[in-house]
């Protein structure tokens, strides 16, 4: 998730303001202090605490500086470890940054990388600054396997909540949020098994889920709920693949998707993991003379903002990532007095149907949104 200079500005001075650095009533170094300090431009500095003066924890006072007006003790901070890769990863990340700088809580953001070893060293490291810096919570967004294993087992003081994980295996220890992309994928595929479709092919990023040895129904995690949904919507019918190794389609696998589009056999629709992958679908099927919806019914999954681009409006699966982001924060910092026992709260995915399905569009008629408790 690339973040510009401005938030990585007011990212430091959150985490000074959250430290009790400047407290209440101090001012804030000049903008040619902070310039010199960190070696960015003014036009930058001003930006951020434009920021932060909006947000009410600073004031402007003409001749005197910026004064701080939040005390250290009505600032609440978090940890908030993120995995950024995928869109459906960054669009989430996105939302529980700014819902909880809304509710006023300032998070320190520690990117995760996809290697469990190297995750886990870096989540240790971050425990260690949350815990030095008295921080009140930590909020995990998207696990390796390794990683989630490891929070089952540490002896963390802080409260805990894990976002987006995989319904079909989730640890009982912490509190988590979590998106269905079971039933995400068994909607998308079931849709276009009613409307007729018989050879669905799945469009999949491999992940690090599929190791050596381990069949394709055994795949753990959001992919393999992703994978197990889309088996179970095709009613029957045979599964049909298309992994690609990275996040965006390369040469290879434009190619393999182009044989697999030209063959006797071909699909008469896709169902892509990815929204910006459903579009480099359909762009595809049209370099092969192929019409969307008429000859090739394309579903994606996220509703980002991939979805609306061009003249073919993308019909997909949303999770409400708005509305995961809020019930992260309300667990994280509930208002009355945390449950004893940690607690899953599932939302539920819900199909939006636009042009590229081919399907009549009935406002809402396939909407599933509720909120369960596992």
């Amino acid at each position: 998730m690339k973040r510009s200079k401005r938030d990585e500005v007011l990212e430091l001075l959150r985490r000074e303001l959250a430290s009790g650095r400047y407290p209440a009533e101090s001012l804030l170094p000049s903008e040619n202090e902070l310039r010199e300090q960190w070696g960015i431009s003014r036009n930058t500095i001003r930006e951020a605490v434009s920021v932060l003066v909006q947000e009410g924890l600073v004031e402007r006072r003409r001749g005197s500086g910026t004064r701080v007006v939040a005390t250290e003790s009505t600032l609440r901070s978090c940890l908030l470890i993120v995995r950024t890769t995928g869109d459906l990863y960054e669009r989430q990340a996105q939302d529980l940054q700014r819902y909880l700088q809304e509710r006023g809580v300032i998070p320190m953001i520690l990117p995760l990388p996809d290697d469990g070893e190297a995750a886990i060293i870096d989540l240790r490291s971050g425990l260690r600054y949350a815990s030095a810096h008295r921080m009140d919570g930590l909020i995990v967004h998207g696990l390796p396997n390794e990683v989630r294993e490891f929070l089952t087992t540490a002896r963390s003081t802080l409260s805990t909540v894990i976002v987006n994980e995989g319904v079909s295996d989730l640890p009982h220890a912490v509190n988590q949020i979590v998106a269905d992309h079971f039933r995400g994928a068994r909607l998308a595929t079931h849709h276009l098994r009613k409307l007729g479709h018989e050879r669905i092919l799945a469009v999949i990023h491999r992940y690090n889920f599929l190791s050596p040895g381990r069949a394709i129904h055994q795949a753990r995690g959001v992919y393999g709920d992703l994978i197990r949904g889309y088996i179970e919507g095709l009613d029957g019918e045979s599964p049909h693949y298309h992994f690609i190794d990275r996040e965006f389609l390369d040469s290879q696998d434009v190619e393999g998707l182009r044989r697999q589009l030209r063959g006797p056999r071909r699909p008469t629709a896709i169902f892509a993991v990815g929204d910006y992958r459903a579009k480099a679908v359909i762009d595809i099927a049209g370099q092969l003379g192929l019409r969307v919806p008429e000859e090739l019914a394309v579903v994606g999954y996220g509703n980002t903002p991939w979805a609306t681009l061009g003249q073919l409006p993308l019909t997909t699966i949303e999770h409400h990532y708005e509305r995961i982001a809020e019930l992260a924060v309300e667990q994280l910092f509930p208002s009355q007095a945390p449950e004893f026992s940690p607690t899953t709260r599932i939302v539920e995915p819900e199909l939006v149907v636009r042009t590229s399905c081919g399907a009549r569009i009935v406002p809402s008629s396939f909407s599933s949104r509720r909120i369960r408790q596992a």
